[in-house]
């Protein structure tokens, strides 16, 4: 019996079909246009970099509280660090001799308990971390090493002065008389004694770092915006405060030291870093003092 043959066996008689050619990939559909909403401006880039982070805390902190802050670290450092100067002058000019070292090294321990303890305050009273105010546990490695910089940069800054000191003596002979009351100020400091030296000099890194480059500084960034203005400010008043004690070039002298010990303060973001290179350089200041001294003393015998 014929059949007559369905379509699936023609199908199977006809030869595959050439393949053509590939089909062009879908293009991506265009974005869809979305309304302009506000603009948002982007950050100002922070310099440097790694205060980034703790810059956005303490700017979170309003002008007006900013502005107080810093009016009560000002006090702080007039009160505790100009007056004791005074006073100490004119212990001096009423020929009662120099005070006993105990005496300097008591108030200088107060003076820098009273430093800790306003950065304390002002970090429970606002919630802001430590380490705003270079306070840092972190690298202490690297900390001590920022301090030998510190330490090279206050002797380079210490010379670059002395051309300019120079120049003051030989136009001004009377400038003579404020050299011997400033030496008259260092001999009342214990240089005899090591231990004693130390004793005296360590709360002295401690109070004056804490209060004008760990206090100071960041609130001066807060209200002027810029680094490089709170270190200028910071530096002139640190300088100007120690007038009394070492006169017009001692406080040019304070201003560049200052000046180094507060860009190294901005680098490192330590305040462990300054008070060390602070305390050395004290402590190599009244090393050569004495030795000076002690050849002072002898030259005479040597015609």
């Amino acid at each position: 019996m014929n059949s007559t043959p369905g379509r699936g066996s023609s199908e199977q008689n006809q030869s595959p079909a050439a393949p053509g050619p590939a089909s062009a990939p879908t293009p991506p559909p265009l974005p869809t246009a979305r309304p302009l909403g506000p603009t948002v401006q982007a950050p100002a880039p922070t310099w440097p970099p790694a205060w980034a982070a703790w810059q956005r805390e303490i700017d979170a902190l309003p002008r007006r509280a900013a502005a107080l802050d810093l009016l009560l670290v000002l006090m702080t450092a007039i009160i505790f660090h100009y007056l004791p100067q005074v006073l100490l002058l004119e212990h001096l000019e009423a020929d009662a001799g120099p005070p006993p070292a105990a005496v300097l090294i008591v108030g200088k321990w107060c003076e820098a308990l009273l430093a800790a303890g306003l950065v304390m305050y002002l970090v429970l009273r606002h919630g802001l971390p430590a380490r705003v105010f270079g306070l840092r546990t972190d690298g202490l490695g690297v900390q001590s090493v920022w301090s030998l910089a510190g330490l090279a940069g206050c002797y380079a800054g210490l010379l670059a002065t002395g051309v300019v000191i120079l120049l003051f003596y030989l136009a001004y002979p009377d400038m003579k008389k404020e050299l011997a009351e400033r030496m008259e100020f260092i001999k009342a400091l214990p240089r005899d004694n090591t231990l004693v030296m130390l004793a005296l000099l360590v709360p002295v890194a401690v109070h004056e770092e804490l209060v004008f480059r760990g206090l100071l500084m960041p609130y001066l960034r807060r209200l002027t915006g810029k680094w490089w203005s709170a270190l200028l400010v910071s530096a002139l008043i640190f300088g100007a405060l120690h007038i009394p004690g070492q006169g017009l070039v001692g406080g040019l002298q304070t201003t560049v030291v200052g000046c180094v010990l507060g860009l190294v303060f901005i680098v490192s973001r330590s305040l462990l870093a300054v008070a060390l290179a602070h305390l050395l350089f004290n402590f190599a200041q009244l090393q050569i003092i004495r030795f000076v001294s002690q050849y002072a003393e002898f030259a005479p015998l040597g015609g």
